[in-house]
């Protein structure tokens, strides 16, 4: 490998070859752990510049509504590359070579600091440079804020974050941790001891039981299959054997075992919930930590991540997460990184713009970055940001931009973090947030109640193999930095080169290199949103489709541990059951065209159906009795009516959402072997009209198959028409169905009715309500419960204006104090201290 490709790689934050971990060494003149730098390939802070001498950071330059800096800003305080600035450490203008002739990025910028985009972070590794001068007389912990950053005193500590007198650095009072390594202060410079061997790691549950789990979770699965693979060849080979009988019978192998598995895990965990009162100590040991008492020490880095976003919306919520964090009267543990990987004038431009607005409310913790190309993808712009500014952390806290935590809800995660050193990973289980879209809502409501016994059920036996699902967990900087650096596949893309799907291979990293990977698996304060319409859902469907189909190159990766190389192949089979079942439908239309019906157990096929059709369903129905078993569950959807009535629309949703889905991803699959591939782009979530002619061009493949499937059964078995209709409905009427459940109309309509409303839309926590708007409604005139109108705020529309209080907002209009105070009324009431899903624990 040449020097240029290695660098290349390092770059996109992908190892070389010889992928050599970085090499300590003491920094001269500095004191204290705070002060040692990785040497060797790492070492470098901005990737090669390209020709021309350009910074390869460079970004997009002030940002408007920012003071620019003075003379003296430029000259008195240093933002170097390793102190976090000193005063009397000079640095040369933002973007020009320093003394050493390293060039400083522009892009990156404090919005609470005294200036613009300044160079170089405050602790950051590298693109700025240091003088001996920054950590001159510093004791033990200095250079992780700086001297302007207050950040001087015991390693560990939280620096301080006072507004910057004039002569300090742009980046002074913003008090961002020191150097970019493992070691750094803050961050654990040894490997957490391993627990005895005949426990996990973090000495949460002995490996004997969870290998008998295991064993019973898969004697459970496999004993299933073998009943329907007998009853599938019973009902095919009634007649005699054909090629399209054993194509049949080989597409139910394909498919049913991703669905007898989601049945297994529902069952076991609402066995859990309900059956045993340690259940959830059973599955997840390690949420005994969550409620401790014991004082917060971990740095935490809250990392958002942006390309081509809604930058409003996404910084609405970051900003609404840092509100609830201070809250709790720990926020000077965490610190906000937005890392931009935009490359559109307008969304860089609004990037700029809404840090600008919303920097009352985002605080001086924070740091903007935006890399101009985006090496790696997401995983590649996490990478960049783990190496400059990683060591200064023990924990980092990944955020997508329709990511939303409460600080409760990460604090309690911190807690488990801190507890457990040889957990790597911990992931919340992140929930849909109110969503304007009839399709969002209703899609959300069958989601929710899906995972909760599912992912209960599948924390018993994964144990610490568990899930990573790169966004709302939380992760430990040191062994994320050192071992779960992703490999580059062989071949070109779609399913070579730089790996998309990357969360799943992250956990199985970490867990080869020794640290648990754990969920938590109830629902306490993390939210996502989901995409408006039936095309948005069918997209971003195919995106996660592509990646995973690239875990057949990673299968026979060295070292895995055998629960992680089954994670990865399980990945890939939920996404082949689709184009199993439609095949296996091809099939069935194929044997009735050459005048097979005869040939097959019609009745007994029928039974077959009915049955994998309610196991399909298991793991919401276990959601379903989850609810109406636990007192007062009901009434926090709005009672069991309402409650009812959501389930049966979502079950009808599902139904007709679910062929056409399966249909769109066969062939998209068929094309991925061709070479296609589909575009990472930004994704919708804002509730917008789905015109018919853009559903048709999407949906008419599924509406002609439908068609000509159900011409062929009518004609020549009419008697299977209303066993064959659940699919028959979902093909025929795939544009109808996308057209109605993206009408905004529909989705105000169910608002208004609360069908399918989520617990959060009745009584909104805190967090959400910095989101949201929060109107009464007839429950609430009645001293009830509140109708909840998921809307943004005024504030979150057009964000505050810079200086203004973090409460205020521009264009609020009438009311808007009212509902402010209202909102400081819950929260005072409520107590900011209370997790707002706890109770789903039991």
């Amino acid at each position: 490998m040449t020097d240029s490709e290695a660098a290349r790689r390092r770059a996109d934050g992908l190892p070389g070859d010889e992928a050599p971990a970085p090499r300590l060494a003491p920094r001269p003149g500095a004191a204290g752990p705070g002060g040692a730098r990785p040497e060797g390939p790492e070492a470098r802070a901005t990737p090669p510049a390209p020709r021309g001498g350009a910074a390869p950071d460079q970004g997009a330059g002030p940002v408007p509504g920012l003071a620019p800096r003075d003379a003296a800003q430029r000259s008195g305080g240093g933002s170097g590359g390793g102190s976090g600035g000193g005063a009397g450490s000079a640095h040369a203008p933002m973007g020009a070579p320093g003394a050493d002739g390293v060039g400083r990025p522009k892009g990156v910028f404090a919005p609470g600091a005294a200036g613009g985009p300044v160079d170089g972070a405050a602790g950051a590794r590298g693109p700025g440079r240091q003088d001996a001068g920054a950590t001159s007389g510093a004791g033990p912990g200095e250079g992780a804020g700086g001297a302007g950053g207050g950040g001087a005193g015991p390693a560990g500590a939280a620096p301080a974050c006072g507004p910057a007198p004039a002569e300090a650095s742009a980046f002074a009072g913003v008090g961002l941790r020191g150097t970019a390594q493992e070691g750094a202060a803050g961050a654990p410079s040894v490997r957490p001891p391993r627990a005895p061997r005949r426990l996990t790691p973090a000495g949460l549950q002995p490996r004997r039981m969870l290998a008998r789990r295991r064993a019973t979770a898969a004697a459970l699965n496999l004993g299933s299959l073998a009943l329907v693979l007998a009853g599938a060849a019973h009902a095919f080979g009634a007649g005699g054997w054909s090629v399209s009988d054993a194509v049949a019978l080989a597409c139910v192998a394909v498919g049913a075992p991703w669905t007898i598995m989601g049945f297994w895990n529902a069952l076991i965990g609402l066995w859990l919930a309900h059956g045993r009162r340690d259940g959830l100590a059973a599955a997840a040991p390690h949420m005994a930590a969550a409620d401790s008492d014991a004082p917060l020490r971990a740095r935490v880095a809250v990392a958002m991540a942006l390309r081509n976003e809604d930058a409003e919306r996404a910084l609405t919520r970051l900003a609404a997460l840092r509100e609830s964090l201070d809250a709790t009267g720990q926020g000077a543990h965490f610190d906000l990184f937005v890392l931009s990987d935009s490359d559109r004038p307008e969304a860089i431009a609004a990037e700029e713009a809404a840090l600008a607005r919303l920097a009352p409310r985002l605080g001086p913790r924070l740091i903007y970055r935006r890399r101009p190309l985006n090496a790696g993808w997401k995983a590649g712009n996490i990478r960049d940001f783990l190496r400059r500014w990683g060591g200064g952390y023990e924990l980092f806290l990944p955020l997508d931009s329709d990511s939303l935590m409460s600080g409760e809800t990460v604090l309690r995660m911190t807690r488990i973090m801190q507890a457990h050193p040889r957990i790597g990973i911990l992931q919340s289980l992140a929930v849909g947030a109110p969503a304007r879209s009839a399709f969002a809502r209703i899609f959300q409501f069958g989601m929710r109640h899906g995972m909760r016994s599912f992912t209960l059920g599948a924390a018993w036996w994964h144990g610490d193999c568990g899930p990573y699902w790169g966004h709302n967990a939380l992760v430990r900087v040191a062994p994320f930095r050192r071992h779960c650096r992703l490999p580059r596949l062989p071949g070109r893309p779609p399913l070579g080169g730089a790996i998309l799907s990357h969360d799943q291979v992250e956990a199985a990293l970490m867990r080869r290199a020794g640290y648990e990977c754990r969920v938590m698996p109830v629902e306490a304060g993390s939210w996502e949103e989901n995409p408006p319409t039936l095309l948005d859902f069918t997209r971003r469907d195919l995106r996660w489709c592509q990646g995973n189909m690239q875990y057949w190159g990673l299968l026979g990766l060295r070292g895995l541990k055998p629960m992680s190389r089954f994670q990865l192949f399980a990945a890939i089979a939920m996404y082949l059951a689709a184009p199993a079942w439609m095949l296996m439908t091809a099939t069935a239309a194929f044997k009735l065209l050459e005048g097979g019906a005869g040939q097959v157990d019609a009745a007994f096929a029928a039974s077959m159906m009915l049955v994998m059709f309610s196991v399909s369903l298991f793991p919401k129905i276990a959601g379903w009795i989850d609810v109406a078993l636990r007192p007062g569950e009901a009434a926090r959807y709005g009672g069991r009516l309402r409650f009812a009535a959501g389930a049966a629309v979502e079950t009808v949703f599902s139904m007709l959402m679910a062929p056409a889905v399966a249909f769109r991803t066969t062939l998209f699959l068929a094309g991925l072997a061709a070479g296609r591939s589909v575009v990472w782009g930004a994704q919708a979530r804002d509730a917008y009209a789905l015109g018919w002619g853009q559903a048709a061009r999407g949906l008419w493949m599924q509406t002609l198959f439908g068609l000509g499937l159900a011409a062929a059964v009518w004609a020549r078995a009419p008697e299977a028409l209303p066993w064959a209709a659940p699919v028959l409905a979902g093909l025929c009427l795939a544009i109808p169905f996308a057209v109605l459940t993206a009408a905004p109309g529909l989705g105000r309509a169910m608002a208004r009715a609360r069908v399918c409303a989520v617990p959060e839309e009745l009584a909104p926590p805190p967090v959400l309500s910095g989101v949201f708007d929060l109107e009464p409604g007839d429950g609430a005139a009645a001293g009830g419960e509140a109708a909840f109108d998921p809307r943004p705020t005024a504030g979150a529309a057009q964000g505050a204006e810079p200086g203004a209080g973090p409460g205020t907002a521009q264009g609020a209009g009438p009311g808007a104090e009212a509902r402010a105070s209202a909102k400081a009324a819950r929260a005072s009431a409520s107590g900011a201290g209370k997790p707002p899903a706890a109770r789903a624990a039991g």
